[in-house]
């Protein structure tokens, strides 16, 4: 294409976008909603997977990517310099609870606040221990007792380590709600550990956990939690502990064949959809263009040069609509997705979609605009000006003849006689239609 055209291609995209503002708001429009279509099937899918990797997790009772048992702290110091991950915690165990009236066993064990909400022990009140003789219990184990939290309160205790079973008061400086799927532990101070692991020093370890430091660790993603997890181990010279991965990452890595199946069918069905619409807007818009393209040939375009402008002016439409598209599909993706899904039965969390939710939904709305009008384009520059001429939108059938009969003045007559010079137009806009009410 010469450089001194530029200005002429311009010219004519301007004023071709300012003529046909009726069209180029059906083209814009039909865009938007196919891009909204996409937007919200990939939201729907992102919401599905987060729904049952959150179902996963609260079944695990963590929600860390890996976990290394028997931690010293000189390996604990060299962990927590790793580049490998991106956040590190611990907990070590102590002893048990020993009392009369508690239902199911309960650790006791040092936790740091991260790890306690990794495992879903988050405080609903009060604090976690700082003080020696804090101690933070589940909401359910006082109400075994047939009390609610105070804060300040205090309880005389029967807990066990190593075997020993003795008492002490505490002060109740803090609750959490201990999930159905989680075991009940009771939160110690560093001091109250440090304190009664001294006193045992020496002594043989009657409780094979006890003193144990287990720490968790998140990873930049879990994509590669194995080659994370052994890089992160020789770094920190640990290769020989004992170390596993969380099974619900694993498990929802990859969705279940039909569910793929179904997505795919879904997505088909979307560029179906919008392949129909854009493709009538478009076919409609070069047939009633034909004698203009035409006159372009006469002027001594080539092809290439009226595919170039018809290119641009998709692409400046595409511009405008995709945009608008991913911002009302974000707006109901926030806003009415989660609360349709819940209906179904769909816990869904209150985060933001991935972005790449909206990367793909822009390249699908793109690539269905694409091949939506590829097929009026060509048509379009394989005009020639003595077609364009000559041509009206109508086409003869063979069998056309002048009846005389009062029945071929009849309207649904001549309606269906209208209909049936295009066969090919009608067929697509009856498809169109019906995807749209599927």
């Amino acid at each position: 294409m010469k450089k001194n055209k530029i200005p002429l291609f311009k010219q004519i995209i301007r004023k071709k976008l300012l003529d046909n503002k009726m069209r180029n708001l059906c083209i814009i429009i039909a865009v938007v909603l196919t891009t909204l279509l996409f937007t919200t099937a990939f939201s729907s899918v992102f919401y599905f997977k987060n729904s049952i990797q959150s179902a996963e997790l609260e079944n695990a009772g963590w929600v860390a990517h890996g976990a290394v048992r028997d931690v010293t702290d000189e390996q604990y110091k060299l962990m927590k310099q790793s580049r490998v991950i991106s956040d590190i915690s611990y907990y070590t165990h102590l002893g048990y609870m020993e009392e009369a009236d508690q239902t199911a066993v309960v650790e006791m064990q040092y936790c740091e606040d991260t790890m306690a909400s990794w495992m879903y022990y988050d405080i609903v009140e009060g604090q976690m221990p700082e003080n020696e003789n804090e101690i933070v219990v589940s909401t359910q184990f006082l109400e075994n007792k047939g009390l609610t939290f105070k804060k300040g309160m205090k309880l005389e205790l029967q807990y066990s380590i190593n075997a020993n079973v003795q008492s002490s008061e505490f002060i109740i400086c803090g609750v959490y709600d201990c999930l159905a799927t989680s075991s009940m532990v009771a939160f110690i101070s560093e001091s109250f550990l440090n304190n009664n692991l001294d006193e045992l020093d020496g002594e043989i370890f009657l409780d094979s956990a006890l003193g144990q430091k287990v720490v968790e660790v998140m990873f930049p993603n879990t994509v590669h939690m194995e080659q994370y997890m052994k890089q992160f181990l020789e770094e920190s010279s640990a290769e020989q502990n004992d170390w596993i991965l969380n099974e619900a990452y694993l498990s929802v890595a990859d969705l279940k064949a039909d569910v793929i199946f179904a997505f795919i069918c879904v997505l088909l069905l979307i560029i179906l959809c919008g392949y129909f619409i854009i493709y009538n807007i478009y076919y409609i818009s070069v047939m009633q263009d034909t004698r203009f393209y035409g006159s372009l040939v006469t002027l001594g375009f080539c092809e290439k040069e009226i595919r170039l402008i018809i290119r641009s002016m998709t692409n400046l439409l595409c511009a405008i609509a995709i945009p608008i598209g991913l911002l009302v599909g974000f707006i109901v993706s926030m806003s009415f997705l989660p609360q349709i899904l819940a209906t179904y039965g769909t816990d869904v969390t209150n985060t933001l979609p991935n972005p790449l939710i909206f990367v793909f939904s822009a390249l699908f709305s793109y690539f269905t605009v694409l091949i939506s009008s590829r097929k009026p384009i060509d048509l379009a520059v394989k005009i020639s000006p003595i077609e364009a001429k000559n041509y009206v939108d109508v086409k003869k059938t063979q069998n056309s003849k002048n009846k005389k009969s009062r029945k071929a003045y009849r309207l649904y007559v001549m309606a269906w006689k209208n209909v049936m010079n295009e066969r090919k137009k009608a067929i697509m806009i009856c498809c169109s239609l019906s995807l749209c009410i599927i």
